[in-house]
């Protein structure tokens, strides 16, 4: 199993999404304040630089390969990716590093569970949307989170949920999940009752660690 926490807590582009606790997301600050928190794992954004030097997905994963391939000679690695292709590519380059393949806002949940069996990764990752009623896409039933866990993991795949939050973080955790992805590292930790009785937290900006078990 890639992920072994109940569930895995990773930080979403570090300690949050946007500016969380005075840190900037996608930040070295941001990273090492969520380890410090207590997060399991923390995501970083691979993008396009400015100038456009990475115009094409096969770019990006061609440089992106070989770093992830041997780092996870000394840690857990994991990429993750919208784009299907994108992790095939990776497969075939770094063939020892785990992958992911995240679903878009509200994405049909059963669209997801069908589509995972058949690619060759180790975990779906779903927005938090696509687990409760969605009218504005004429989704008004959603089967029960548990189910939607049993599922996967019948296919053989673990699942992540991401940018889920108060009701529904504590709602994904009773269900089983893997793991969560979540955009307030310090509150997600409060809400599964996991927070550090001293640590960064009370979002303090200056607060920093170092060192982390775990990059998605």
């Amino acid at each position: 199993m890639l992920f072994d926490g109940a569930p895995t807590v990773v930080g979403h582009r570090g300690y949050g999404a946007g500016m969380v606790g005075g840190h900037a997301e996608n930040t070295l600050g941001s990273f090492l304040a969520a380890v410090e928190a207590g997060a399991d794992w923390v995501e970083v954004d691979v993008r396009r630089t400015f100038d456009a030097l990475l115009p094409a997905a096969e770019a990006t994963v061609g440089l992106l390969a070989p770093v992830a391939q041997r780092e996870s000679a000394r840690r857990p690695v994991a990429v993750v990716s919208f784009d299907p292709a994108a992790l095939l590519a990776m497969r075939h380059l770094a063939p020892d590093v785990a992958t992911g393949w995240l679903t878009w806002l509200r994405f049909p949940v059963g669209f997801a569970v069908s589509a995972v069996a058949h690619l060759d990764v180790q975990f779906l990752g779903l927005q938090v949307g696509s687990l409760v009623p969605n009218r504005p896409e004429r989704v008004v039933q959603v089967p029960p989170v548990a189910d939607v866990v049993r599922h996967v993991h019948g296919a053989g795949r673990e699942m992540l949920v991401w940018a889920p939050s108060g009701d529904a973080l504590r709602m994904v955790a009773d269900a089983g999940v893997d793991a969560v992805c979540v955009d307030d590292v310090h509150a997600a930790l409060v809400t599964l009752g996991r927070a550090a009785a001293a640590g960064p937290d009370e979002h303090d900006p200056a607060a920093t660690g170092t060192g982390g078990p775990g990059q998605a």
